[in-house]
């Protein structure tokens, strides 16, 4: 950006107000650039289309019968900042807003004498004013609709959700990471359906491979901690069900009570970008026997459809004895 250096301005040794350049940009135009420049460099991110009137502050309009009101605000517009004030007029539907840059003096500041005697009128602020027209022209909008509220710049909006996207996803990895340790110091380790010497997935039913450029889910687990038993993992299965058994828990991880319900989310619908809010839940039925069934229909999901298991926890039944296994 530009910068006026002034070290070299000191009690006796003055700058002119145009410096010696008289045919180019210096001294005080120099200063009024700088902020131009800088208010560009700013709407650059924040306003959507730089080639069109923008409300930043204020002008709202209304249509109180035929007519339109537009109250006082600010606009950015061809690369300034400009002040509008209040404005009503008639507004016939396909009228086009013309945009009129106007200069407007204060009172309480010129006119302004100079060194030669001469008054003049040197403090100005910028103005758009409105009028309309029935004709299209370059100066103008076709209607109102062409006043943009501030919206971000939609190649910087990419931009940003892609800084976010790589931040969640190098996060959400930090984690899996260190969940991974966690879960490996338990001893015993938890059990992962589906593997060896483990309880198999039934009906179709499987470990969700993830939604790529977010990361893979962990893979449907169950432990048992101080008689409690603690289930975790996201699953999928390939097209409708309704009222299908996941998998079986082994003896010793049964439910306490006669049977235990919980309510799970959907994330079918979850996105690199995020995640569209849950359209529907689901039950999951656990008997006293151990059966993990999903209860529902899940027709409405389509295929295949991904379901959250963390969360659900209960308390176990006490191991039989071993006179109660032999009857």
């Amino acid at each position: 950006m530009k910068k006026l250096d002034t070290s070299a301005i000191t009690s006796y040794r003055w700058m002119p107000l145009l410096a010696n350049n008289l045919s180019g940009l210096a001294g005080i135009d120099f200063i009024q650039q700088a902020y131009v420049e800088c208010l560009r460099a700013l709407a650059g991110f924040l306003v959507a289309d730089t080639t069109k009137v923008t409300i930043m502050y204020g002008c709202a309009i209304t249509y109180p019968g035929s007519d339109v009101s537009v109250a006082e605000g600010w606009v950015f517009y061809l690369g300034e900042l400009y002040y509008v004030p209040a404005y009503s007029a008639t507004y016939h539907l396909g009228d086009y807003v013309n945009a009129n840059i106007a200069t407007n003096v204060y009172s309480n500041a010129d006119p302004t004498t100079f060194s030669n005697g001469n008054a003049y009128n040197v403090h100005q602020q910028r103005q758009v004013t409105l009028s309309l027209s029935t004709l299209a022209s370059s100066g103008n909008m076709p209607g109102y609709a062409a006043w943009l509220t501030v919206s971000t710049n939609s190649t910087a909006t990419a931009a940003t959700t892609t800084v976010l996207n790589t931040w969640l996803t190098s996060t959400y990895n930090v984690f899996i990471a260190n969940y991974n340790k966690w879960v490996n110091t338990l001893s015993p380790a938890p059990i992962a359906v589906g593997n060896v010497n483990a309880p198999p997935f039934l009906n179709s039913w499987a470990n969700d491979s993830g939604v790529s450029g977010v990361g893979t889910p962990s893979p449907l687990m169950f432990y048992k901690l101080q008689n409690r038993v603690y289930i975790w993992g996201e699953i999928t299965h390939p097209g409708s069900v309704v009222n299908s058994n996941i998998f079986n828990l082994p003896l010793g991880y049964y439910p306490l009570a006669q049977e235990e319900i919980f309510t799970v989310p959907n994330t079918t619908t979850l996105t690199p970008s995020g995640a569209v809010a849950n359209l529907y839940e689901h039950t999951i039925w656990i008997t006293n026997g151990g059966a993990v069934t999903f209860l529902g229909d899940s027709t409405h999901e389509g295929s295949p459809f991904s379901i959250s298991m963390s969360g659900i926890n209960f308390l176990a039944a006490p191991l039989p004895t071993e006179l109660e296994l032999d009857e």
